[in-house]
């Protein structure tokens, strides 16, 4: 019986959840004005205009405006979706995950059928991975960290899809099936360090200010100063949500480290596959008493492949340090 079938439904919500052919259309469209510019658009929107009595786009009236920009906007996201849903249908076709003996191998694509075996004693880590899109829809993807493995199309790394969509009540087994034989029950997760919201609200301040304060002043002069408060409650909330949702746990079997409040992101790590363990201290670490902790676990240097626990204080960075190489 196979592990995981994704029908049709499921490629759907892929795919609308999927953005990665946003941006690829938003660069083509933003490409097309530059060649073609106003004119062009102008050309083409000409009977529609002089039929409301308008010769040019500029005479629009601002409340016109604003309507045909949104509806562009509209548009593009129509398109991009479109083109989403269309490139996971076409992709993942009938994408079924199985065994295959002690290993894994999926079954997927329409017009180019692809097999890929997953050698199981290669996983080095599991991740588990959820934006915005994927809250709203109740579903999360999977991908494994293969040792040495090349990427599938649009993954990074040695990642490979384990699962490119399912629900959240589907996960615990599939990584079971992933990585067998390792606890993952009853984790003591543990926090970031005590500081991070402050480290991170400064950051976000900093960066709201270098962003938002040079062109409020071009446009408004000195008045343009009251910019800056208005990036305080974002900044405040990003801190306090990160160093939230942002934790992570030992057992004897494995590393658990979870990520991100609005792009959250769980890495499961076997602790008998670690390659290499670095502590690292920038000036900003320094001067919070702080810790950058790098697993590596493909062997291989990539920096795609380590696995990051940052924020950590320093006395806790070392002792997990230590237990990871015992």
């Amino acid at each position: 019986e196979p592990l995981l079938r994704l029908p049709a439904s499921e490629l759907i919500l892929m795919g609308l959840i999927d953005n990665r052919n946003l941006f690829w259309l938003g660069a083509v469209i933003g490409s097309l004005f530059q060649v073609v510019g106003v004119e062009t658009l102008e050309r083409v929107l000409g009977p529609a205009l002089r039929d409301a009595g308008v010769a040019y786009v500029s005479q629009l009236g601002l409340a016109l405006k604003i309507v045909l920009v949104l509806a562009t906007v509209v548009g593009v996201l129509v398109v991009a979706k479109l083109l989403s849903v269309i490139t996971a249908l076409v992709q993942y076709h009938d994408y079924t995950l199985e065994r295959n003996g002690d290993d894994l191998r999926a079954r997927h694509g329409l017009f180019t059928r692809r097999v890929v075996t997953l050698r199981v004693p290669r996983i080095q880590v599991v991740h588990r991975l959820a934006t915005p899109l994927h809250w709203l829809f109740r579903r999360v993807a999977l991908q494994a960290d293969l040792a040495g493995g090349a990427a599938e199309p649009g993954q990074s790394g040695g990642a490979r899809p384990l699962a490119p969509i399912c629900r959240p009540d589907q996960v615990d087994a599939l990584i079971d099936r992933a990585l067998p034989g390792l606890d993952r029950a009853d984790p003591d997760w543990r926090p970031l360090s005590a500081r991070t919201r402050r480290r991170l609200t400064r950051l976000w301040l900093w960066c709201w200010a270098l962003l938002s304060l040079p062109p409020a002043l071009w446009w408004w002069g000195w008045p343009g100063l009251v910019v800056l408060p208005a990036g305080l409650p974002v900044a405040l909330l990003h801190g306090h949500l990160y160093a939230r949702y942002t934790r992570w746990a030992l057992t004897p079997d494995l590393l658990l480290f979870h990520r991100g409040w609005l792009w959250r992101r769980l890495a499961v790590v076997p602790r008998n596959r670690i390659q290499t363990v670095r502590l690292a201290r920038n000036p900003f670490d320094r001067r919070y008493r702080m810790t950058e902790l790098e697993i590596d676990t493909a062997g291989g240097g990539l920096a795609k492949r380590r696995v990051r626990l940052a924020y950590l204080d320093r006395d806790v960075a070392a002792r997990l340090a230590g237990s990871l190489l015992e």
